[in-house]
């Protein structure tokens, strides 16, 4: 499709089949999800017994190289980054993924 993805792939070492059915219904789970703090999973796929999905490749730094980059956090930048992932787990919230 042309497009970059990321891949994450259940390590081989976690074979249980309790560990793939939970990889398996996260997959699922924020499959259901569209906001733009959440990253879209393209696809579930099994290959040679290994679970892997195909999701959204973002752009950018990690929190941690953006905290060694500036030297720190401001207290208006870490809140900034702070209702970012609030408002994206609001989001899930509503959709029924997080509970109380």
């Amino acid at each position: 499709m042309h497009r970059e993805v990321a891949i994450k792939v259940l390590n081989e070492e976690l074979s249980d089949p309790e560990v793939s059915k939970r990889f398996r219904a996260e997959a699922i789970t924020v499959a259901r999800l569209s906001h733009p703090g959440i990253a879209t999973i393209y696809e579930l796929l099994q290959h040679d017994d290994q679970w892997m999905m195909a999701m959204e490749f973002v752009r950018g730094e990690t929190l941690e190289q953006t905290i060694e980059s500036h030297d720190g956090l401001s207290a208006e930048h870490a809140a900034e980054l702070c209702m970012q992932a609030l408002a994206a787990l609001a989001h899930a919230h509503s959709m029924g993924v997080v509970a109380s």
